[in-house]
């Protein structure tokens, strides 16, 4: 393995003064099969190796998304290995803070996800820790104004994976958020109502916002478990009672514009 580091900087050389997206690729998937035989060997320098380089070309989507895949690929033994036990925390870290960091590359945030999905399955005492910083950023996404139909259909089966970890925090995190959904939804109702205007525009913004928050709760109550009935076992009767006078109310009202 000593020649692997001189390797890989070779490697992203060659990264750097390529124009071509192909030949980027395949230097990018050998810097992944580098990584795999690092960490196979139990070198965890690689990942350091590479979260450094990721700094290099954070400006770019597309490069770091290539970096990211290879990264991914580099792990695929890791839940046998545990190359990178001492390091995972500071991985986690640096996974979500790029996470953070996408305004606007759909396939960026599957490549990220992907990988915290992975490592999570792998180290999920470590991932507990990220878990509602994670959620919250996807859930971000998944809510915003005319989202793509891909987007949408990619986070919801991230949710769905993350399911030991809803099942796990439902009382200190699970529940809290599906009452900031109805909370919310029941907020731009109001506003709705008070606003007192006909434009559809402006009727079709609130009534946006309040279908995407719904959205988000039917997703997340979908992830607790694939049966409903199993989802209402797990959850205080209280809070659903609640929830549904809410929805209850606003579809009530909503019939009547």
């Amino acid at each position: 393995m000593k020649l692997a580091e001189p390797a890989l900087n070779v490697l992203f050389e060659q990264f750097q003064e390529r124009s071509h997206e192909t030949i980027r690729s395949e230097l990018a998937h050998c810097v992944g099969l580098i990584g795999y035989a690092m960490l196979n060997e139990g070198e965890p320098k690689f990942a350091e190796w590479i979260f450094e380089y990721l700094n290099e070309v954070r400006k770019n989507d597309v490069q770091r998304q290539l970096f990211i895949n290879a990264f991914r690929h580099s792990i695929q033994n890791e839940d046998e290995m545990l190359c990178l036990t001492n390091s995972i925390q500071q991985i986690s870290e640096q996974l979500k803070k790029i996470l953070e960091s996408i305004v606007h590359a759909p396939l960026m945030i599957a490549a990220i996800t992907d990988t915290i999905i992975d490592l999570s399955r792998i180290y999920p005492q470590i991932f507990q820790d990220i878990f509602v910083d994670i959620v919250d950023i996807l859930i971000g996404w998944y809510i915003e104004p005319l989202p793509t139909d891909r987007i949408l259909e990619y986070i919801s089966q991230a949710l769905h994976k993350f399911r030991p970890f809803w099942v796990e925090q439902i009382e200190a995190t699970t529940l809290t958020l599906l009452d900031n959904f109805i909370e919310d939804a029941d907020n731009y109702a109001q506003q709705f109502e008070l606003h007192g205007n006909d434009d559809d525009d402006d009727i079709g913004a609130f009534t946006d916002k309040i279908a995407a928050l719904y959205r988000a709760l039917t997703t997340v109550l979908r992830a607790l478990s694939d049966n409903f009935s199993s989802t209402l076992n797990l959850l205080p009767i209280d809070h659903v009672d609640n929830w549904l006078q809410s929805i209850f109310t606003y579809n009530n009202y909503n019939e009547t514009r």
